[in-house]
């Protein structure tokens, strides 16, 4: 072969519908030939690779799910703030 000829591989990837080859190739990404896996950044040094969703998990796990208190703490209106400048001025109390 030329060796002045360019070689390129190319991996077909998807960006609609089920997810092909883990996740759509993106800006940042890195193949995984082992897993046929296309990677974001690893979003913190301590996360692992989760092979069956393609996506990165922490160590520690999944945050729980929050009560039925915090849903409506959440959901009501009391949590409106307004910065100016460093100062956090709370509306609504």
């Amino acid at each position: 072969m030329d060796s002045n000829i360019l070689q390129y591989i190319w991996w077909h990837t998807n960006n609609g519908g089920t997810a092909f080859r883990g996740n759509y190739a993106g800006i940042g990404y890195t193949w995984d030939e082992d897993d046929q896996i296309f990677w974001p950044k690893k979003p913190y040094a301590s996360w692992v690779k989760h092979n069956a969703s393609a996506s990165w998990k922490s160590p520690i796990g999944d945050a729980p799910a929050l009560t039925a208190e915090q849903e409506s703490q959440n959901t009501a209106d009391t949590h409106i703030g307004v910065m100016f400048g460093m100062k956090l001025i709370q509306l609504g109390t």
